[in-house]
Formats: structure tokens, sequence, C-alpha cells
């Protein structure tokens, strides 16, 4: 595998041989235009998953009979470009060995890569912002240009809780993607929003991002 410091997420101890799913950190934040500090964030969601428990009521599913491990984290270059690389490379080892990559970052331009190396039939985000610049402080690679950049790889596309973004982002997204905006989830119901999501999706490969300030 590729170089990667070995951390760990609760319950993630099958081995990469029996695993299911590969989890993976991105701790990177190169492109941040408000405040730095995701690079963070694979370390805290690691140290905060053992605070949960295992089974959710939900699903009825106990994640520790999930066969998951973790790889650790990636050793991050510094330029956007290089990074969406790094991580289609190590995305794309993990899905060619027919495992699920899980990734967390981080800011959000990591996924580019990853979505380049899974090509779902749908990709689904759940963001306050549509990302949909073509370039943003001087790279196509920003983390405000992420869902324009997935746009060129996967034609369907879905949005859910987007609230910012400027005009010719939400004509875009009108045009090209399936938007529900945060007032839309609030109107409707985020549960009458998923089942439609659900019905849309169904039968497809999905790669599903969900981006903290969607929350």
């Amino acid at each position: 595998m590729h170089e990667l410091a070995h951390l760990h997420f609760a319950d993630a101890d099958a081995s990469y041989e029996d695993a299911r799913y590969a989890v993976f950190g991105v701790p990177y934040d190169g492109t941040t235009s408000f405040r730095p500090g995701t690079r963070f964030g694979p370390r805290a969601i690691r140290e905060v998953s053992f605070n949960f428990e295992s089974y959710d009521p939900a699903t009825k599913i106990d994640f520790s009979e999930v066969p998951i491990t973790d790889l650790g984290d990636l050793a991050v270059s510094r330029l956007p470009e290089d990074l969406v690389g790094q991580v289609a490379d190590v995305a794309g080892d993990i899905v060619r060995d027919n495992k699920v990559p899980v990734i967390l970052g981080g800011e959000h331009t990591a996924t580019v890569g990853a979505v380049r190396a899974v090509r779902p039939d749908v990709y689904i985000v759940c963001d306050a912002h549509l990302d949909l610049r073509d370039e943003l402080d001087g790279t196509p690679y920003s983390h405000g240009c992420v869902t324009r950049r997935v746009l060129e790889a996967v034609e369907d596309v879905v949005v859910i809780g987007a609230r910012s973004g400027d005009r010719e982002q939400f004509e875009i997204a009108a045009e090209r993607t399936h938007l529900y905006t945060a007032d839309t989830v609030r109107e409707r119901g985020i549960g009458a929003v998923l089942r439609e999501v659900r019905e849309h999706v169904a039968g497809r490969r999905i790669y599903l991002s969900i981006d903290a300030d969607a929350i």
C-alpha cells in the first residue's frame, strides 16, 4: 500500500485481506479559505468514534461485526492537484481489491480523487455549499470546486442541504444536479427527501460524501 501513518478507528479490527471496508484519513486543508484546521479531522473522528455504541438500532447493524480495517492517514502533498492524485491512487487500489473505501477528511478536495477512482453511477453529497465554482484562489482543485470537478466524471449528482453559492452555481445546480436546498429539506422534511433519493438511486452504485456543515 501507500505511505500511511498508523491510526485506528473504533472496531476497525479486521485485517486488510478480510475487510469489506477500508478506512483511511486525508489530513489536508491546503485550500481552506475561512479557517484552517480540517487537517485534524481524521484524528478527531477516530478519537470520538470510541465514544459511540457499535449497534445502530435504525439499521439493526452492529458495526463491531462488520469487517472494517483502518489503513491510517495518507502522507499528503501540499499541492491540491497532487493530493487528488494521491487519494485516487489509494482509493483505486482499495476498489481493485474489491473493497469499499471510506475516507476521513480533511477538506472536501480529497473527494475528487476518490470519485475518480470509484467511478460511481450516482454521486450524493450533503453539503451546505454548492462547491460548483470552476476555480477558486487560482486552482480548479479548491474545496469550493469539488462538485464542479465531480460533474466532469459523474453525470448523476444529488445535492442535499445546500444553502450557499453564487448565482452561477445555483444555475448550474438547477440544470445539472438533483438539488435539495436546505430550505427544501426544512419544508419537506429530511425523511421525505431521503425516501425520494433512495428511490432515485435504487440498484445503482453510489458515492456518498458528507460535509460537516450540512449537519
